[in-house]
């Protein structure tokens, strides 16, 4: 029954806290990524990672050039992951582009 009494009372004072602002995560740099541009609908394009290089990722371009608008095309990106805003859905990480270069 101490038990309980114990859980109860962390339970109510965590939810209290329940407020309180959430930090911002750092933003992390992508360097040298082996990607491959995906076509999602008419406007928009992610970056997929090339499936030869290990484990699944996905980034949203925010300012891709429209040379580089082309879906299925591989390339390696460098840039800079930024915050995902609070109830938006996307299909992978923004990313602001600070460097892109097709690749074979």
């Amino acid at each position: 029954m101490k038990i309980l009494t114990v859980l109860a009372v962390v339970a109510f004072i965590a939810c209290r806290n329940s407020d309180a602002e959430v930090a911002a995560l750092p933003q992390d740099d992508v360097r040298d990524f082996p990607g491959i541009i995906v076509k999602v609908n008419s406007e928009s394009y992610a970056i997929h990672s090339d499936p030869m290089f290990g484990a699944f990722q996905s980034f949203v371009p925010i300012n891709l050039p429209g040379e580089f608008k082309i879906d299925q095309l591989r390339v390696t990106v460098s840039g800079k992951t930024q915050e995902i805003p609070p109830n938006v859905r996307l299909i992978g990480v923004p990313l602001k582009i600070s460097s892109i270069n097709m690749r074979n």
